[in-house]
């Protein structure tokens, strides 16, 4: 928008002329040959119409003099409103530019606030994230560790021991197996029992068969 001044200043002003014209010019008196006269003859003016020819010019000064004060005063007081103008266009720009600097700085603050909440979300995605990972690698951990440990425990809970199968035993008769027992004495050859719930008179161990006669020696 254009500057314009409120009360704008002519370059020149009409009033402000000077209007004095001359209308006393002396001419010079010699000694013994002018004569002296106050009213104005052929010859001479006269005293009287030269001193008014002087208080008019005096006068006609003075009005220009007071009108040029006049002049001045007038543009002095137009100065001072063309500078108010300035002024308060000045201002009008400064507060414009504090505004503008005002609502930027806003502007900063807000893009500023925008970039932390950005980071903020970016930070707790990044944390919900890495929380996620620990948290599914700390349950696969703990479902491997319930998996051995289910592995490795028994009906009470503690750890079982990893105990060998045992070797299968050859087979071997009745009577083999309780001399085995009863004399520590290494098994009796003869055909497997296995089948059977009756053992064979041959099968019957050395302390039963001495046992039987006995009772039969009784009876006898």
């Amino acid at each position: 928008m254009p500057f314009n001044y409120n009360f704008p200043v002519p370059p020149t002003d009409a009033n402000c002329k000077p209007t004095f014209t001359q209308t006393f010019f002396h001419r010079d008196w010699i000694d013994g040959v002018d004569v002296v006269q106050a009213e104005q003859t052929a010859n001479e003016d006269g005293l009287n119409l030269r001193f008014q020819r002087i208080q008019s010019d005096i006068a006609r000064l003075s009005a220009d003099v007071a009108n040029a004060f006049n002049c001045i005063a007038l543009l002095r007081s137009q100065v001072v409103e063309a500078l108010d103008a300035i002024k308060a266009q000045f201002n009008q720009l400064a507060a414009k530019n504090l505004k503008d600097g005002k609502e930027k700085e806003k502007e900063k603050e807000k893009e500023k606030e925008k970039e932390k909440e950005k980071e903020k979300e970016k930070e707790k995605e990044k944390d919900s994230k890495e929380g996620k990972d620990t948290k599914d690698g700390k349950d696969r951990k703990e479902d491997k560790d319930g998996k051995e440990g289910k592995e490795f425990k028994d009906g009470s809970g503690k750890e079982a021991e990893h105990i060998p199968a045992p070797l299968p035993m050859p087979p071997m008769s009745l009577s083999s197996g309780l001399s085995t027992f009863l004399w520590n004495a290494s098994p009796l050859d003869g055909p497997s029992a296995a089948g059977r719930s009756f053992i064979r008179p041959d099968e019957r161990p050395v302390l039963g068969e001495r046992a039987l006669k006995s009772a039969e020696d009784m009876e006898r």
